[in-house]
């Protein structure tokens, strides 16, 4: 993912870019965005939404059952009312109950040489953002439809506009 900005400004406001941009502001400017994005990137795993805001599909029946336990059925083998409140309470992309934030907490922002990077360093991120199928993945138990959790969201771009003004003093 690549955001490019272009800044129009006129002559005289140049000097004070520049001074800003060279004197270090430069990382603190892209330490900003990055921590922004990283904020509103792990929100979307509370409102299990894609950057343009769009749900993410719901849990297959399979995940659901496969979350459940010895502990959550009665002696008649009834899913009892624990039972059901965990089925009920599960979240695309979040594991079940407090244990379930693995993917979310991952999500962390890297400064490089002018740019900002935003994602997860875990191995199965890649196939929860962008799903799998199971003939390409033998290991599966199933699909996995694709949850877009990276991106950036129009509300994304007009806060960084204002990242960046503030910066410049504009």
């Amino acid at each position: 993912m690549l955001l490019q900005f272009e800044l129009t400004t006129p002559n005289n406001g140049l000097p004070q870019i520049i001074d800003v941009l060279d004197g270090g502001g430069q990382q603190a400017l892209l330490k900003d965005i990055g921590e922004h994005l990283t904020n509103t990137t792990t929100d979307r795993f509370r409102t299990s939404t894609d950057p343009n805001g769009n749900r993410w599909q719901a849990n297959s029946s399979v995940t659901l059952w496969r979350g459940l336990g010895d502990a959550h059925f009665n002696k008649n083998g009834t899913v009892n009312k624990k039972g059901k409140n965990r089925f009920n309470s599960k979240k695309p992309l979040v594991g079940f109950g407090q244990t379930g934030g693995t993917l979310r907490d991952s999500i962390h922002y890297q400064l490089g040489n002018g740019e900002v990077f935003v994602g997860s360093n875990l191995i199965y991120a890649p196939m929860m953002h962008f799903g799998g199928a199971k003939s390409q993945f033998p290991h599966l138990w199933g699909n996995i439809p694709a949850r877009p959790f990276l991106g950036v969201s129009v509300a994304d771009e007009a806060e960084i506009t204002e990242i960046v003004k503030d910066h410049l003093n504009l």
